[in-house]
């Protein structure tokens, strides 16, 4: 699709759009999927790109119609427009109550009445933790101490007013607002909405009358962050379990859903961009007649038990208990403790354990495309195998380590994002080293066993998965840019 909004001499005039993200994971769906290749080829449109990684400036220098801006920080202190009167009233007053409110009646006071209303499993779980676990999860934001809850937990009344004065169109970031009246785009895309930090950009959007696409990013944000924020004009889910969730748990009406499926899985579906097994064993040093056993990690908060895992494997590999295979071991990319923890078992070509990196999704695709079996503990891996057809071994016990009920990870599976791919019975669940040798052995000898099962998944949680997510994704963003220019002009006639 490409923009038609003519400027009033008739000429093709240019349009911008502003596209925000507070994570890694928002650039990585944007910058390493077609989303951003799309964009560049519109010749009638710029982009701006806000971001926390400066890094992310020299990612986008191909495009010449892109730029990239600090997230926090659009524009600089001294800039003219931020000393408007009455961004410097705004500043004053929300020092004042940042001041007086902060911890009390902020950000983490919302996740944690929406969440504990809901009785979303993972909120539910997370509460028990103890006080330093908690701490670490208000980082990762999930805020579960008590104190969040305090006073009236259970008023309604009292939530509705929080959550109304929290996204108060007075509460504006001076250089947000500032940096939106300067360069003027006609669409804001916020992506991972439940940020805190996309609050500045939905009030100054709100405020300026700049229309917002709200692309929810990842599966099991929606009962796990808590609300989503007013004044979006409408929501990117990737599944059709995501549309159900924003209908049941935020009120979120049908004709206000897009469903796109995920444009970081559009590579999934190119041939060409994937390396054939032959040359992808020879790159890693597989040998060729060896099965590949593909163990996803986790992170070392996620992943304590995963080292006496990977152990028992090797030691099982090195014994010839699964025939002549590898097991090749992939840290989570922000483990920077991986080689630390894993190291000890590198020993090819039966072990190989790499590094921990970021991007390459070609080549995660390639492993996943050939692995024999997937193994990991609870996470989004198991839907990147499922898409690619391999099988899914979940680890459902704590390998060594004896956590107390509420911090074992066998209570992951209950999670409301998660069970429905329990319950597809797409993924093999095992509770004990002798249940994972028999899962690993079953699928190698029979690699149809759950198939079925992994046909639900798919259907519920990847589809539609046709390799046009990302087309489909920014018609979405042109759609909608064009209609509001559209209806502004015959304001403008009126």
């Amino acid at each position: 699709m490409q923009i038609n909004s003519p400027s009033p001499n008739g000429k093709q005039s240019v349009h911008r759009i502003a596209l925000v993200m507070p994570t890694m994971l928002a650039v990585r769906s944007v910058l390493e999927s077609p989303i951003a290749k799309l964009l560049a080829n519109q010749s009638n449109l710029k982009v701006d790109l806000l971001t926390n990684a400066a890094k992310d400036a020299d990612r986008i220098s191909v495009f010449k119609n892109m730029s990239w801006h600090h997230l926090r920080r659009p524009v600089g202190l001294l800039h003219p427009g931020n000393f408007h009167l009455g961004n410097l009233i705004r500043k004053i007053l929300h020092r004042i109550s940042f001041g007086l409110f902060s911890g009390k009646f902020g950000f983490g006071n919302l996740v944690y009445r929406f969440n504990h209303k809901h009785q979303f499993a993972g909120h539910l779980q997370k509460i028990h933790l103890p006080p330093q676990r908690k701490k670490r999860e208000a980082v990762a934001g999930n805020y579960v101490d008590k104190k969040y809850g305090f006073p009236a937990t259970e008023s309604q009344t009292f939530f509705n007013w929080l959550y109304r004065t929290y996204y108060s169109l007075w509460d504006s970031k001076a250089r947000t607002e500032t940096f939106l009246r300067t360069n003027k785009p006609d669409l804001i895309v916020l992506y991972y909405i439940q940020s805190p930090q996309i609050k500045p950009y939905v009030i100054a959007a709100k405020k300026l009358g700049i229309p917002t696409l709200g692309v929810i990013g990842s599966w099991d944000k929606l009962t796990t962050k808590g609300p989503l924020p007013p004044h979006i004009d409408r929501y990117i889910v990737g599944s059709q379990k995501m549309s159900e969730e924003l209908q049941q748990y935020h009120d979120i009406p049908l004709d206000k859903i897009s469903i796109t499926g995920w444009p970081q899985m559009d590579v999934y579906e190119s041939p060409d961009l994937m390396q054939d097994r032959a040359s992808l064993f020879e790159a890693i040093g597989i040998p060729q007649d060896h099965k590949l056993l593909l163990f996803g990690a986790n992170s070392k908060r996620l992943g304590p038990h995963e080292p006496d895992i990977s152990r028992h494997l090797s030691q099982q590999v090195a014994q010839g208990i699964f025939g002549a295979c590898t097991l090749l071991i992939r840290p989570h990319p922000k483990d920077h403790t991986a080689l630390e923890r894993y190291s000890q078992f590198h020993s090819p070509p039966y072990v190989i354990v790499q590094p921990p990196e970021e991007g390459r999704l070609d080549y995660l695709a390639s492993l996943l495309s050939h692995a024999d079996v997937v193994i990991a503990s609870q996470g989004s891996i198991s839907l990147d195998a499922i898409a690619l057809g391999s099988c899914v071994v979940n680890i459902a016990f704590d390998g060594n380590l004896k956590p107390e009920h509420y911090a074992s990870i066998k209570r992951w599976y209950e999670l409301d994002h998660y069970l429905p791919v329990v319950e597809c019975g797409g993924v093999q669940l095992v509770e004990n080293y002798h249940a994972l040798d028999q899962a690993i052995v079953t699928y190698l000898e029979n690699p149809e066993t759950h198939q079925a099962g992994r046909d639900c998944v798919h259907r519920t949680q990847l589809e539609p998965f046709d390799g046009k997510a990302s087309q489909r994704l920014v018609d979405l963003m042109l759609e909608h840019m064009d209609a509001n220019m559209v209806r502004k002009k015959k304001q403008s006639t009126q």
